[in-house]
Parts: structure tokens; C-alpha cells; sequence
């Protein structure tokens, strides 16, 4: 568990509530201390096993079930457990904001910014105000932007004939956030392109992106750039 940096988050998150930051410190390191490494459980499956067994319903509590966690709860096991599953929530938020690629996988009515705190926003008008460096209104417009922004790159990096190296560092080198809204869910996702090096996540979503755009950016580099 990443304590120093995870309470930086929590102070960010919490500026005038310090005690829910003690709180969030003491409860994960809980959790930790029974259920292994909270980092490791992010990089496994992004915290889903941890909070399946962190699940414990009022139908559980009414029949008198044991938990399925091991985390010693002490009074009320209904309400820990729901108290253990709120802070693992958080606690995967700040992994995601780490990682540098956020996705909202559950949307709603509302749209939102896969950011520092999952802010809801009312409308898109409401984004654009947000000072954010891209906003893509559907995953085509983010793909025109990127294949434009790789031929823009490769100007000045004549070397063309490795063109998944030269994608990948046109993306590694992009300054600010990218935020895009996904066809399938209809929420914004929030990319941090130059922290790929460090998101197995981000990595993913960069090859999933050249692949389909690939045939474009050969036949672009080709005309406007090839002999």
C-alpha cells in the first residue's frame, strides 16, 4: 500500500475533514493486514475479488451469515464491512488516478469526469469549463486527433518504418490529459498519455487504439511524408 501517497490523496479529497484521513489510513491498512497487498490486489483484477469478499448484505445480517472476509470487524460486522468496502473503493480510485487511466464503468442519466474524485458535472458545457487540455465528444474524434497528432510528430522524427515505435512515443510524449466519451458506456474516460511507461492499463488502451487506426496512419505517413 502506497500510505504516503494515498494520504496525500485523502488530504486532497478530504481538506477539511483530516480525521477521514486518519480514518482511510487505519481501515486499508486493516484490510491489508488480512487480505494482502492492496497494490497487488489493484494490479491482479483492480480490486474486484477484494471487494466481492467485502460485500455483505442486510439479508446476509438478518440470517446471522459469517462474512466471507477475514478482516477482524469487531461490533457491527454489517456496518464494518460496508465501512471496509467504501474505503477499498477509494483507496481503487487513487490507483486509478495513479495509473494514469481512469474508466467509469457503470453509467447513469449524468455524465461523468473520470478524475480525481469521479466528479458528477451536469452537462458537456460543464467539462469545457473544467480546464481540461482535450476533450474528444466520441472515440472517432479522439482517433482523428491521434492520427493527425502522430503525422504531426513524424515531421520531425524522419525515421518512419517502425510505425507502433513511432505512435508509441508520439503518445508517451503528449503532454496533458486526453478525456474521450466511450461508445459503449456513454461516460467520459480520463487518459494521461505520458504515463503509459507506468499503467499496464494505459498500455492496453494505447495498443487497442493503434490497432485500429493503424492502416490509416501507414497510408497517412505515406502520403504526406513518404518518398
Amino acid at each position: 500500500m502506497k500510505t504516503k501517497e494515498f494520504r496525500a490523496h485523502l488530504t486532497h479529497k478530504f481538506p477539511e475533514n483530516p480525521g477521514s484521513v486518519d480514518t482511510g489510513i487505519s481501515v486499508c491498512l486493516r484490510i491489508e493486514s488480512s487480505l494482502g497487498d492492496l497494490d497487488e490486489h489493484f494490479a491482479n483484477d483492480r480490486c474486484e475479488k477484494l471487494m466481492f469478499l467485502l460485500t455483505y448484505t442486510a439479508e446476509d445480517n438478518r440470517q446471522g451469515r459469517e462474512a466471507m472476509h477475514l478482516v477482524p470487524s469487531g461490533g457491527d460486522i454489517y456496518t464494518n464491512t460496508a465501512t471496509f468496502k467504501k474505503w477499498i473503493k477509494v483507496y481503487k480510485e487513487f490507483c486509478e488516478k495513479e495509473s494514469g487511466c481512469l474508466v467509469i464503468a457503470n453509467p447513469t442519466k449524468n455524465i461523468y469526469i473520470a478524475g480525481y474524485e469521479q466528479t458528477r458535472i451536469k452537462n458537456e458545457r460543464d467539462l469545457y469549463l473544467r480546464q481540461i487540455d482535450y476533450c474528444f465528444e466520441t472515440e472517432e474524434e479522439l482517433d482523428h486527433f491521434f492520427v493527425d497528432g502522430i503525422t504531426d510528430y513524424a515531421e520531425n522524427n524522419c525515421d518512419i518504418e517502425n510505425i507502433p515505435y513511432l505512435s508509441y512515443q508520439y503518445f508517451k510524449n503528449v503532454e496533458g490529459e486526453w478525456y474521450f466519451r466511450s461508445n459503449k458506456t456513454e461516460c467520459y474516460v480520463k487518459i494521461v498519455p505520458s504515463k503509459i511507461s507506468e499503467s499496464s492499463s494505459l498500455k492496453v488502451f494505447f495498443h487497442t487504439l493503434f490497432e485500429r487506426n493503424s492502416i490509416e496512419i501507414e497510408n497517412f505517413l505515406n502520403l504526406y511524408l513518404g518518398d
